[in-house]
């Protein structure tokens, strides 16, 4: 993510995602971290001033049209609009916002992308996306282009993956898509997926999925025999990606 990026926060929570972001932007103010839940927003509020953060904190929920207040139900982590005959939880007021002034969109609310990428087109021009996926449920969205994984309308959208969590890392579900990814990325990437091939999972066989074009993916299986090789393929990769980060940073500071 770039210092002067204009990230929006959907689902801030207590603000620690939103204070981290904080830090290593320039202009923190132009962000926004969006809580729509009334106990978390307080404390996240709380953490912003102990913090002296600077970002904008939004206390209700995105829709597109605006419905008035919404009537909420909180279940576990999650929460959902209120059914009939359900008890509610919350009752918290809908807003529709234009969303193009940012270029990031970090989503970290139980499955709310889904809505958020069908209803705010403006999402599809963004430069980068941060996807929590906390659920199993394979991110299935309806009413996007009719029915079908989260996945396939990013990539429809002119997004590549350049990193996400790898099976039996011991790390959160999560996905990472780019507009404009650079070699960097991808190297960096791949390498990650060695390391854990490497020195998480043991490395018999691992099904590797390198990051895609805009609408297609390039499935290879890697068979490493020998611990030896593993580590030799690892370390070459890891080499590439510090050779190209001193060759970007170079390049930038002439």
């Amino acid at each position: 993510m770039a210092h002067d990026s204009r990230v929006l926060f959907i689902g801030g929570n207590i603000g620690t995602g939103c204070v981290f972001a904080d830090k290593l932007l320039q202009e923190p103010s132009k962000s926004m971290c969006v809580e729509p839940m009334p106990n978390l927003a307080t404390t996240l509020r709380q953490n912003q001033k102990k913090q002296n953060a600077s970002f904008v904190v939004l206390d209700k929920l995105l829709s597109r049209p605006a419905q008035g207040n919404v009537s909420l139900v909180f279940k576990g982590f999650a929460s959902h609009a209120a059914l009939p005959g359900e008890n509610v939880d919350y009752i918290v007021e809908s807003v529709d916002l234009d969303l193009s002034r940012f270029n990031v969109l970090a989503a970290d609310c139980e499955g709310c992308f889904c809505e958020i990428f069908r209803s705010f087109k403006e999402v599809a021009d963004m430069e980068l996306i941060l996807l929590e996926e906390d659920t199993n449920q394979g991110y299935v969205c309806e009413g996007v282009d009719g029915p079908g994984d989260i996945y396939v309308f990013l990539r429809k959208a002119g997004f590549t993956k350049v990193n996400g969590a790898v099976p039996g890392s011991g790390h959160p579900r999560h996905s990472v898509w780019s507009k404009n990814p650079s070699s960097m990325m991808l190297l960096q990437f791949l390498a990650y997926h060695f390391t854990v091939a490497c020195f998480v999972n043991g490395g018999a066989w691992l099904s590797l999925v390198l990051p895609e074009e805009s609408a297609s993916s390039i499935n290879v299986t890697l068979s490493i025999i020998f611990p030896a090789t593993c580590v030799i393929v690892y370390l070459a990769i890891l080499g590439t990606c510090r050779l190209a980060s001193l060759a970007h940073k170079l390049a930038h500071s002439k």
